[in-house]
């Protein structure tokens, strides 16, 4: 039988990681490896991991220095010896045939990586939100462009995260998550996309994503967050080179708008100097994009280049 390498990096989890495991542990059908990377907690999730590991042979526990979720993925990467890698993050759980439905889809349609649905739900369980997968990506093998034309919806998220998933293995060989980040997601879809031959998507839900009030992602804007407008950049610099020029412009309004938030709220001398030189980045992909677009969009993209403030009162001028 197949085995599936389940990566959980855990970082002071202690509330949920119980109900993460376990949702591992009752997966029907599907043989496992469960890898349990503790990412420096300070509270009771080291003893509770260890005492998973103690009791069940197909979970191993190890024990590492923060660095932050990245990290943690990368030393499950080195560590995995299944078939198959997925993802999931400590604080969250999956549906109880999950795993074998992904495995089944993979399977079936020869996919390289099989992306699932997911819901968001509180602590206690409670249903917060179903995504939508759209029509035409639903249940089907799709193209690269489809993946991010997909990524773009704003009916759902499956492509900005990376716990729906299933992987063969060999398409993560070499593949390292941006380690000291966040948004460490964001620069990776490059690397699951280009390398994946067949991609299906599967319109099940996979992973219950539990929101915490405390997450990193929902924490105040500072400057480690123009690590997002890094990973764009590098999103719109990629889909240039594959003609996706949609994609591309689309991706640079995200990152471009980001950019302009941060130039607003982070005043100080660091923060400024890196705003500037993703400034210059952002000018050059400008450039680049101008010659592949509309009238109407070499004109914003020639203002954006031209100053950073007037293209930013003049868009909001033309959305009021």
């Amino acid at each position: 039988m197949k085995k599936i390498s389940v990566i959980i990096p855990v970082y002071n989890d202690e509330s949920g990681i119980r109900r993460c495991i376990d949702s591992v542990l009752t997966q029907k059908i599907v043989e496992t490896e469960i890898l349990l990377i503790d990412d420096g907690s300070t509270d009771n999730s080291p003893q509770i991991l260890d005492e998973y590991a103690a009791s069940h042979e197909n979970i191993r526990c190890i024990h590492k220095q923060n660095g932050g979720a990245a990290s943690a993925r990368n030393l499950g990467l080195d560590e995995a010896c299944g078939d198959y890698i997925f993802f999931l993050d400590g604080d969250d759980f999956i549906e109880e045939d999950a795993l074998s439905a992904l495995l089944t889809a993979s399977d079936e349609y020869d996919a390289d990586m099989v992306i699932g649905n997911f819901c968001t739900r509180k602590n206690d369980g409670t249903l917060i939100k179903n995504f939508t997968i759209p029509e035409y990506a639903r249940n089907k093998v799709i193209s690269e462009y489809d993946y991010w034309r997909l990524n773009a919806e704003s009916s759902t998220y499956v492509t900005t995260v990376v716990w729906t998933r299933l992987f063969k293995k060999e398409v993560l060989q070499g593949v390292r998550f941006k380690e000291g980040v966040i948004h460490e997601d964001e620069f990776i879809q490059i690397d699951f996309a280009g390398r994946a031959k067949r991609i299906y998507v599967l319109d099940k839900i996979i992973t219950s994503q539990c929101m915490s009030s405390d997450s990193v992602m929902r924490r105040p804007f500072n400057i480690k967050n123009l690590a997002f407008v890094q990973a764009r950049r590098e999103r719109v610099d990629y889909l240039i080179g594959k003609g996706y020029y949609d994609m591309a412009l689309y991706n640079f309004g995200f990152g471009s708008r980001s950019l302009i938030i941060a130039h607003k709220k982070l005043k100080d001398g660091e923060a400024q100097k890196e705003i500037k030189r993703l400034y210059r980045e952002y000018k050059a992909l400008a450039t680049r994009l101008s010659t592949c677009v509309s009238t109407k969009d070499k004109i914003r993209l020639t203002l954006f280049r031209i100053n950073l403030d007037l293209y930013d009162i003049v868009r909001n001028a033309l959305r009021s």
